[in-house]
């Protein structure tokens, strides 16, 4: 279901299309799920943060750096 939520994002944004495949790409793993959990070997609530992990915060500062 998530996965289908973001490709109709990435379908809605034609104009940065080839940057938002290349960032989810980076940081997708083989099965489909984002990695932005860290060294987290699972998903526990102690691997759940109020504020964005670093592979996330890198992320965003890529689009960040698009726009």
């Amino acid at each position: 279901m998530f996965n289908k939520m973001l490709m109709d994002f990435f379908s809605k944004t034609k104009k940065y299309q080839s940057s938002l495949d290349s960032i989810y790409n980076k940081y997708t793993r083989s099965y489909g799920t984002i990695n932005t959990y860290g060294s987290c070997g699972d998903y526990s609530i102690g691997c759940f943060s109020t504020g964005p992990s670093e592979n996330r915060k890198k992320a965003l500062d890529e689009l960040k750096k698009i726009n």
